[in-house]
């Protein structure tokens, strides 16, 4: 035993040894963000006026042909002036929408600067919920729209913000180029009307009773919608600019837009979704006094895909 312990010792001795290394990296971490930022209300005047009459509003009458200290059961929109030219102001003025605003705040960050303001439809264009420069960095808490003019014919929409991650991409890419892929879609849903053929409308001068057939919103109005895309690299090019035809709503499915792909560094886009009253002439352009509500859903994506 005593021979062997030199021996035991010259092995442990040849077999300690240490190694030590310090190395410091870094973590670049940014998402994704979707929210809606904008919205808009125009509605255009019209040229001509519409006449009918009081017990059957399908057929048109012509109030010139009243006679003083008879009876007239002619109804025009607009104002009183025969004969001359009028304005017609309460044809288009009466639209309006409530929109709840907020500074952009990233997802999980409390809404800073929030205000509710009150904006009423323009003639010769688009009134906007906040300045188009100002509204990738602005969203929309809420929104509603109020359309109590004589006569359909409103315009308005909504624009979705898509920003996207901040991280730079190299073109060499190990996993495969970028490949975004964009959808959109939109649906309509009826909220109920009173215009149903078992609701009587009270008649004021009690001279007969008018009864409704039951039509949605969307119905009455001529409800049309299009989408319009826009997109930026990190290089400010415009990647996609794509704007598609008035389409007519389907109660029954919604509507979807053709999709986009870019394999681009995207900066972001925004997604518009445009609506308009398509019933502008003639009796079918009259409003119904009932008061009718329908909500609008849009459907937006912006999809990072292997594919």
């Amino acid at each position: 035993m005593k021979a062997l312990l030199p021996l035991l010792a010259l092995f442990m001795a040849f077999n300690v040894h240490a190694v030590n290394l310090a190395f410091k990296f870094e973590v670049t971490s940014s998402g994704n963000s979707m929210y809606a930022c904008n919205a808009g209300l125009k509605h255009k005047p019209y040229q001509d006026r519409v006449c009918y009459e009081r017990g059957d509003t399908t057929k048109s009458c012509n109030p010139a042909q009243c006679k003083d200290g008879q009876a007239c059961n002619c109804v025009c929109t607009g104002g009183f002036t025969l004969g001359q030219s009028m304005s017609g102001d309460g044809e288009y003025r009466l639209d309006y929408f409530n929109a709840k605003v907020a500074n952009w705040s990233d997802n999980g960050e409390a809404a800073t600067n929030v205000q509710t303001m009150t904006k009423t439809a323009l003639t010769n264009g688009y009134r906007f919920a906040v300045d188009s420069a100002d509204a990738f960095s602005t969203q929309l808490l809420g929104l509603e729209f109020f359309l109590g003019s004589e006569r359909y014919g409103a315009e308005y929409f909504v624009d979705v913000c898509f920003r996207a991650t901040q991280i730079d991409y190299p073109t060499s890419y190990d996993v495969g180029y970028l490949n975004w892929s964009l959808t959109r879609a939109v649906t309509i849903t009826d909220l109920g009307t009173s215009n149903s053929p078992d609701t009587h409308v009270w008649d004021l001068d009690e001279t007969d009773d008018i009864w409704y057939t039951a039509k949605t919103y969307q119905d009455l109005a001529g409800l049309k919608v299009k989408s319009l895309l826009y997109c930026k690299n990190k290089d400010g090019g415009v990647t996609i600019n794509d704007q598609t035809d008035w389409t007519d709503f389907n109660n029954a499915q919604a509507i979807t837009f053709p999709s986009k792909s870019t394999r681009e560094d995207l900066k972001g886009c925004f997604f518009r979704y445009e609506f308009k009253e398509s019933n502008r002439d003639g009796l079918a352009s009259v409003r119904k006094w009932k008061k009718q509500k329908a909500r609008i859903c849009t459907y937006s994506s912006a999809n990072e895909s292997a594919q």
